[in-house]
């Protein structure tokens, strides 16, 4: 039995996201921002500025999904990238 191997190209870096993208990137978190102020007006544009635009994402739907009445219909499934407990230490 004879086994090649094939290399994988390097990888290509990636480049810098251009204005535009940097822009609508921009556009798109404060949209989520606003979203999220919506559904928890208790929340803090300082507080929610430390999180990724990914981490806010995570909380804007986990906000949706109960936003639904309690029971059998009411599901929320946490996502594989989300860790079970979280802890949060603020560095004041």
């Amino acid at each position: 039995m004879f086994m090649t191997t094939t290399q994988e190209p390097p990888p290509t870096p990636l480049a810098a996201p251009s204005p535009a993208a940097q822009t609508r990137a921009g556009r798109s978190r404060v949209h989520l921002l606003e979203q999220i102020l919506e559904l928890n007006p208790s929340a803090s544009m300082e507080f929610l500025g430390r999180f990724s635009d990914h981490a806010l994402a995570d909380y804007r739907d986990h906000l949706t999904a109960v936003q639904s009445p309690r029971g059998r219909n009411a599901v929320w499934v946490r996502p594989a990238h989300l860790p079970a407990i979280v802890v949060r230490v603020d560095e004041e």
